[in-house]
């Protein structure tokens, strides 16, 4: 049985120190890509996006309509360095 490689193409909402230390572990795994980056301090999103020559967007909801996704958007992997107050205090 062969198994095709395809390109998995990724994108990060929050762009703080934990999401550019977990977005540079992605990236050593064979055929991942990180395309896109947003976070509410756009600054510290264009930074993230320039070192993994990705593309900073304004907002998630801009990010997740980036049609280069090889993900449907349900399955996006979210990393946070902070709790933002709508989440659970588990999380």
């Amino acid at each position: 049985m062969s198994i095709s490689k395809t390109e998995l193409t990724i994108g990060i909402v929050g762009a703080g120190s934990f999401a550019g230390f977990a977005a540079k572990a992605f990236l050593k795994v064979p055929g991942i890509k990180v395309i896109a980056v947003t976070d509410t301090h756009s600054p510290v999103a264009r930074q993230l996006a320039n070192e993994l020559n990705a593309k900073a967007h304004p907002d998630y909801e801009t990010l997740l309509s980036d049609s280069r996704f090889t993900l449907p958007p349900h399955l996006f992997y979210i990393i946070h360095n902070q709790r933002w107050p709508c989440w659970p205090a588990s999380m």
